[in-house]
């Protein structure tokens, strides 16, 4: 999979990642969008680039993935530090990998701190 890593979030997580065998690009080092780059831009890249957005920020991405005409995929990911993160995320691959490259591209999932998660399909 190839996930666009939200600026707030540790590099140390697209590190994770990439051990996994995962394409990552962060927010800040893609050229065209960098540091404080709009939501709408950085949704609108990962739907074009068929990209998974990881980030923190369930409100503004919510938003956008059920108004936009376009749909990618969205993890959002409680703002904890960064070990505890990147277990959530490697768990919640471990448990849900599988489905996710099965959803042919479009769905929301959100992560708890207690490593629960819930998903909303587009």
């Amino acid at each position: 999979m190839y996930f666009l890593i939200d600026e707030s979030l540790p590099a140390s997580l697209g590190r994770m990642l990439e051990a996994r065998g995962h394409t990552v690009s962060r927010v800040i080092e893609v050229q065209w969008l960098g540091r404080q780059a709009p939501d709408l831009e950085v949704y609108r890249f990962a739907c074009e680039n068929r990209a998974t957005v990881i980030t923190c920020n369930r409100a503004h991405f919510r938003d956008l993935f059920e108004n936009s005409p376009i749909r990618t995929c969205v993890l959002v990911v409680p703002q904890v530090s960064t070990r505890p993160l990147n277990r959530l995320v490697g768990v919640f691959l471990d448990e849900f990998g599988d489905q996710l490259e099965a959803a042919d591209g479009h769905w929301f999932w959100e992560v708890d701190v207690d490593g629960g998660a819930r998903q909303a399909n587009g």
